[in-house]
């Protein structure tokens, strides 16, 4: 894979729907307010999020825009579409009391299948980074891109020019001040950087990997490093200018969602909604964390965390590391089996986007189980496609149409450790524990 497409790697998303009037509901069917719409208070030096005009997405976000996307703008489904996405974004701004970009919906991609993204904006700030003083290649052409895995910072490291960048200034910071920010965009330990002015008058943060190395301990390496054969905390030799990523205003639906019924599409298209109002490829707000799933309770906001003493936190670890693809080792197969005895849940990034789909369809007066109804429409057009995985720990099409009828009388397990979006049967079980439980 390359550097670009490993920038974006965080970027992919899916799904898509749609609505009309808005009727609030009582504040307390809901898990989150509308104005909460960031996990951190990181923001103190710009916004999470944004705004990119139709001329800069190719530049900005990576991705080819042909005429007949722009031209999908002024389609009347489009529009209409674009219409709920308003309404809903008058509810959240004057809940959250602040400025956010109003989003934009454009089609874009295959008609082939009914698919979504948002997409991060990369922010060139005029900070240099180095490790331990040094910058790779004794130059300043390599950039370090913030990347928050489960337990630690990654930093993934590319070219400069490979990077398209919208360059941002930080007027008059101090050294300490940059220090701050520093820390607080990587999540590392304020003591071990230290900023002074460098030859090239701009500001240069020394990161002490000695440092870092006693406050993250080698011995406890990010599991996600791990996974990939990195053996240290912190794997890499240098830095470079500090690149921090915010989500794009832009809401990417394939043309395919046009077919859908229209509530499963703005369903879909709500989705993707919250990934951008909760800033999910901006830096410091990825989930990524195990619980125990309960058998008839989801009445928290979010799950609360598997403690790493746990004994199925192993055990999440050794399932995230592995990618299945062409088949499934005997080994891995049991590993699966013990998570579903166990109920050992996964809460994502798309695992919160569902539930607050189905939070914006409440408050917009619309029906949140047509998420799920799209979902499974969306699993009725996959299955031609050969399933690797065994029937009892991911469902299919007929077995998981017949679990929602009937109520889910069975525990329906994530199945897929290694993807954010788990198996679609496991995401339409998790909506229905959402609607039974708040009411929706």
């Amino acid at each position: 894979m390359s550097q670009t497409n490993r920038c974006h790697w965080i970027a992919f998303l899916c799904l898509m729907s749609l609505g009309c009037a808005v009727r609030r509901e009582r504040a307390a069917d809901l898990q989150h307010t509308p104005g909460e719409v960031v996990h951190t208070a990181q923001y103190s030096k710009f916004s999470p999020w944004t705004e990119a005009r139709e001329n800069e997405l190719t530049d900005l976000l990576g991705i080819s825009i042909e005429d007949k996307d722009l031209a999908s703008l002024q389609m009347p489904q489009v529009v209409q579409f674009q219409s709920q996405i308003d309404k809903l974004h008058a509810v959240i701004v004057q809940g959250a009391g602040k400025n956010i970009p109003k989003p934009r919906i454009i089609l874009h991609g295959s008609n082939k299948s009914a698919n979504g993204m948002v997409l991060p904006v990369s922010n060139c700030l005029p900070i240099i980074l180095k490790w331990d003083d040094k910058l790779p290649m004794g130059n300043e052409e390599n950039v370090l891109y913030p990347v928050r895995g489960q337990s630690a910072p990654i930093q993934l490291i590319g070219r400069f020019d490979m990077v398209k960048c919208r360059k941002r200034m930080l007027e008059n910071l101090s050294d300490s001040e940059v220090t701050a920010l520093v820390a607080d965009v990587l999540g590392f330990n304020v003591k071990c950087l230290t900023t002074k002015m460098g030859d090239s008058g701009k500001q240069v943060t020394n990161i002490d990997k000695n440092c870092m190395d006693a406050v993250t301990g080698r011995g406890n390496p990010n599991p996600f490093l791990a996974a990939l054969g990195f053996k240290g905390a912190m794997p890499f030799g240098g830095g470079g200018p500090l690149v921090v990523p915010s989500t794009a205003n832009w809401i990417f639906m394939t043309p395919a969602v046009l077919a859908l019924p229209e509530d499963q599409a703005l369903a879909l298209i709500f989705h993707e909604l919250a990934h951008y109002y909760r800033a999910h490829y901006s830096y410091g707000t990825g989930i990524d964390y195990f619980y125990l799933l309960d058998a008839d309770r989801n009445e928290n906001r979010a799950p609360t965390p598997l403690a790493s003493s746990h004994p199925l936190y192993q055990l999440g670890l050794e399932l995230k590391g592995v990618v299945f693809q062409s088949s499934i080792a005997p080994e891995d197969l049991a590993r699966l089996k013990r998570a579903k005895e166990g109920r050992l849940g996964f809460y994502t990034i798309e695992q919160e986007a569902d539930e607050l789909a189905l939070e914006y369809l409440k408050t917009m007066g619309k029906r949140p189980g047509s998420l799920a109804d799209a979902l499974l429409s969306l699993l009725k057009d996959g299955e031609a496609i050969p399933s690797l995985y065994p029937e009892d720990l991911v469902p299919g099409y007929k077995a998981c149409a017949a679990f929602k009828a009937a109520g889910f009388p069975e525990f329906v397990g994530v199945g897929l450790y290694d993807d954010p979006h788990h198996s679609v049967c496991y995401r339409i079980y998790n909506i229905y524990r959402e609607i039974k439980v708040h009411g929706y």
